[in-house]
């Protein structure tokens, strides 16, 4: 956290032992964030034959300066999940892309990009 002349900073710790590959966009009068996460840290279900990481989806409150988890966004793979991007396409939605790749890494194997349009409330 800074202000002019952005020389001096402070910083707040989240609860985020992973945080990877983030995006951030404005989406109405909201800022959403999308990222790479670890799924255990949040003390959600693992469900069989997923790895850990998941791309989440969260807000960012200004009052708290911390990030609010909404969503852990599909994937098939659990693992090589990330590189979302954010396109605001209205007052409250806006369109999410992230990858979603194999966790075959020693040889060429299929992935896929998610598309999901959603509404901020």
């Amino acid at each position: 956290i800074s202000g002019p002349p952005y020389t001096s900073w402070d910083y707040v710790l989240g609860n985020h032992t992973h945080f990877s590959g983030p995006a951030a966009a404005l989406v109405g009068d909201t800022i959403v964030v999308a990222s790479r996460t670890i799924l255990p840290d949040w003390g959600l279900p693992w469900e069989q034959g997923l790895d850990d990481q998941r791309t989440a989806l969260y807000t960012f409150n200004l009052k708290t300066m911390r990030l609010e988890l909404e969503a852990m966004l599909p994937t098939e793979t659990g693992g090589d999940s990330s590189y979302p991007g954010i396109l605001p396409t209205g007052k409250d939605c806006a369109v999410v892309c992230w990858h979603d790749g194999s966790t075959t890494w020693h040889e060429p194997s299929p992935s896929n990009i998610w598309l999901a349009h959603i509404r901020v409330a």
